[in-house]
This record gives structure tokens, C-alpha cells and sequence, in this order.
């Protein structure tokens, strides 16, 4: 397997990878990259990644149900946001339009008088793109290194909403 896509992989679900190692599981996670093939492009991994620690938390007896149904809510949330920061050429381009142009507007924008916003209908960055979680996964940046996602698994479901923006420079 080329390292890369096992980088890519702990990039992606850097947070899944947080709470397997914080249960003392982290050996299950390195098996399943002993599988993957290095013929597969790193799309291919991601995905096969996904279905086999969904696999694994499903059908094996890791942690309890209630455990498993936690994490297999953080394993959905990094699933999806892959799936909004995977942009070919053509989308970074359109991106990077976009955002100039969004800047543009907000110089013109922001010398106005409140009652000029008033006539105004504003709507929200198509890049911006909301989610929805069952516990909360999403941190501030000085937290990242001293995260400590076991909290969660003492806390009740409830919903936790948060925002990804991507722009032409987010990899």
C-alpha cells in the first residue's frame, strides 16, 4: 500500500481515528489498512476504508450498541464531508471565480447604510455547506491536538449543527 493513501485516510478520518486510539482500538484500524490494495486510487480507498469500519462496527463486538451506534455517527460525518471536498479542476476554478467575486460584492456591501440592506435578500455561499450530528464532533482549532472525544460517550444524543466553507485553497 502506498503511504499516501493511508495518509490521506488518517487526514480524512483523523477524528475516527481520535476515538478508536482513545478506546484502546487503534490495532483494528491498522488491520484494515493491511487489506487495502495499492491499486486503488485514493477515491477507491477512502470509500472501501468507510464500508469496512462500518462493517466492522456493525458486525463485530468492539463496543457495546450504544458506543457503536456513536461512532458510527462520526464515521458518516467524515464520510460526508469528504464527499464536499472532493473537486476536480473545473469546480476549484469556478471556486476561485466565485470568490472573488463574493469579495467584490462584500466592498460594495459593506459601506451601506442599514436601510440599504433592507431591500437585500441574502442566501448562503453555495460552498457552504451545513451538517447535522448526533454528538459533537467538530472543534476549535487550538483543540485539535488535546481532543478528547470519550465525553461523548456519556452524553444522550442530541443535535449538534456545524458549517464547513470550502474555498480554493482547502485540500
Amino acid at each position: 500500500m502506498i503511504s499516501t493513501t493511508k495518509d490521506n485516510i488518517t487526514t480524512h478520518y483523523w477524528r475516527t481515528f481520535r476515538v478508536f486510539e482513545q478506546l484502546g482500538l487503534a490495532c483494528v484500524l491498522n488491520d484494515v489498512f493491511n487489506i487495502i490494495s495499492s491499486d486503488e486510487s485514493q477515491e477507491e480507498a477512502l470509500a472501501w476504508f468507510y464500508k469496512s469500519v462500518k462493517s466492522i462496527l456493525i458486525q463485530a463486538d468492539l463496543v457495546d450498541k450504544h458506543s457503536a451506534r456513536i461512532i458510527l455517527d462520526l464515521l458518516k460525518v467524515e464520510h460526508k464531508k469528504i464527499g464536499f471536498r472532493t473537486f476536480d479542476n473545473d469546480r476549484l476554478s469556478n471556486i476561485e471565480t466565485m470568490e472573488k467575486k463574493f469579495n467584490r460584492d462584500r466592498d460594495i456591501l459593506m459601506p451601506l447604510s442599514l436601510e440599504n440592506y433592507m431591500d437585500l435578500t441574502f442566501r448562503i455561499n453555495s460552498f457552504v455547506k451545513t451538517a447535522v450530528s448526533g454528538w459533537e464532533w467538530v472543534l476549535r482549532e487550538k483543540e485539535y491536538e488535546t481532543c478528547d472525544f470519550k465525553s461523548n460517550f456519556n452524553k444522550a444524543k442530541s443535535p449538534h449543527y456545524f458549517l464547513w466553507f470550502y474555498h480554493y485553497l482547502c485540500g
